[in-house]
């Protein structure tokens, strides 16, 4: 993919998420048993650039499904991804492990600077496998609220809108159209209050 390709014409294809799983698993055992800083190196751009695809697929699935959460491709595409990529996160965690304890971690600050280091030391705290499941609960929940956000239809002005077709209204120079716009629209909200403490409470 071309770093000129207009966004509308980028193709979006759902990733194979186990067989890129297990490259991503592979290159991991390669990371362990390199024997040199180049080879050390090489793998840590190979895991690399798969995992930027695939967050390049879920970022182009993820704006897709937002401009139109009706769109039931996107949307079970969404819901796809929000299931697979929690187990990815692992795959940083153990990356940045393996070169903090590698004897090769200096060729890599020689090439990356310290700083790369510094980052990996965090990184590697930052995720633990057992936490997968909430993070697929978690990703869930976000969805089910955008999903409700983006159901909004507000009859005003003589027609159907939602949140973001009321903005204008809200930051309209009219008082009064602000004021109406404002009540029409937190009115609609509060109406959905059951449902979003329901996703409040579950989130936290």
């Amino acid at each position: 993919m071309s770093i000129n390709t207009k966004f509308e014409d980028m193709v979006y294809q759902r990733p194979d998420f186990d067989g890129l799983y297990a490259t991503m698993k592979g290159c991991l055992q390669e990371m362990e048993s390199a024997q040199s800083g180049d080879e050390l190196i090489a793998v840590m751009l190979k895991l690399d650039k798969l995992s930027r695809n695939l967050r390049t697929m879920r970022s182009l699935c993820h704006v897709r499904y937002t401009i139109n959460t009706k769109d039931e491709f996107y949307a079970a595409e969404h819901d796809v991804f929000n299931q697979a990529l929690p187990r990815f996160g692992e795959f940083g965690a153990e990356a940045a492990r393996i070169v903090l304890e590698s004897p090769y971690r200096q060729d890599v600050a020689a090439k990356y600077g310290e700083h790369l280091l510094e980052k990996y030391e965090i990184q590697r705290k930052t995720f633990k496998p057992e936490i997968i499941n909430d993070l697929q609960e978690e990703n869930r929940l976000t969805s089910e609220y955008q999903k409700l956000m983006a159901s909004a239809e507000i009859d005003f002005e003589g027609e159907k809108r939602n949140l973001s077709g009321m903005t204008p209204f809200m930051q309209s120079t009219d008082r009064d159209m602000r004021r109406r716009a404002s009540l029409a629209s937190w009115g609609w909200i509060a109406a959905q209050q059951d449902k979003l403490d329901d996703i409040y409470n579950q989130l936290v």
